[in-house]
């Protein structure tokens, strides 16, 4: 397993890039919004988010969501990349791990699953 990335989340842009390219010199790689419905199918907010992706060395990636100061908790999440996905989702079902599927669109998946302290994973 694999580390693939880290979202947290930012009330500003300006603040964003003040932490993350300025003093933690990461380079900032691009920016997108995230549709309401997609926020509200992952996170339960039920308005769009503009996400922006830091890189460092090692192709760690940050992925910082600017959402209003109560939602902040709500994105935070670590991403995974696990080398046998199907079987990793089998395990997860024998252990009564919810495994919760968001369509992309174009007929894959976004695909996460909780801790028993309802810590967020993204699965890759």
């Amino acid at each position: 397993m694999q580390l693939h990335h880290i979202a947290l989340a930012s009330s500003s842009e300006k603040k964003s890039d003040r932490f993350y390219r300025d003093l933690l010199g990461l380079e900032k790689k691009d920016v997108r919004m995230v549709p309401a419905e997609k926020m509200s199918q992952i996170f339960n907010i039920s308005e769009e988010a503009r996400l922006i992706n830091y890189s460092g060395n090692n192709g760690l990636l940050f992925e910082i969501f600017v959402t209003p100061a109560r939602e902040i908790v709500a994105v935070s999440h670590s991403c995974l990349i696990v080398d046998d996905r199907d079987g990793f989702f089998e395990k997860c079902l024998r252990m009564d791990v919810p495994v919760h599927r968001i369509p992309r669109g174009d007929g894959t998946f976004i695909v996460f699953i909780r801790d028993d302290d309802n810590n967020l994973f993204e699965i890759k």
